[in-house]
């Protein structure tokens, strides 16, 4: 919404306009998706919404890919609502953003036997810069643990799953 009112002080119509039709697409599609799970396709065009919002904020901050592997298919392969959303949110603000340089945020969705693996990858200024980052601010994310919650919700509903960072 910041981004929306910024782009409305500096007289820009046509870019808050696209910032708003983005933004209330991404906004219709988690509201009729309320499902403990949907399809990946589903999840990943939510994604691909949510960075492209955000790459909008903070501009020429990153790039990104996306890739699903082809033996996935995406219409029938279930996920948690909004699983990696927080996780793709903490990259970028945390991550990607402080950095001097442009940064690259990748997302594989790949098949691995009979799991489905998701991998968030970032060139950000790593946990351990962010986390001295934030020692003055009281803001305290919560993606990681609310995350780890649900996987593990998730695992003892549907079947086995794990969550891991790797630094």
């Amino acid at each position: 919404l910041n981004t929306i009112k910024g782009y409305y002080s500096e007289g820009d119509a046509i870019n808050a306009s696209a910032y708003i039709s983005k933004f209330s697409k991404l906004l219709r599609l988690l509201l009729e998706n309320t499902e403990q799970t949907i399809p990946l396709s589903t999840e990943i065009e939510m994604l691909q919404l949510y960075i492209n919002l955000a790459q909008t904020r903070y501009k020429n901050k990153f790039d990104y890919e996306l890739f699903v592997d082809d033996y996935i298919n995406s219409n029938e392969t279930a996920i948690p609502t909004l699983l990696l959303q927080p996780i793709v949110e903490n990259a970028i603000i945390h991550g990607l953003a402080p950095k001097v340089h442009k940064g690259i945020l990748k997302v594989y969705f790949l098949k691995k036997g009979t799991q489905l693996e998701c991998i968030v990858e970032d060139n950000g200024i790593g946990r351990e810069a962010s986390k001295n980052n934030q020692l003055h601010k009281e803001y305290q994310s919560k993606a990681i643990e609310i995350t780890t919650e649900r996987i593990n919700l998730f695992s003892e509903n549907i079947g086995k799953s794990h969550f891991e960072i790797i630094d």
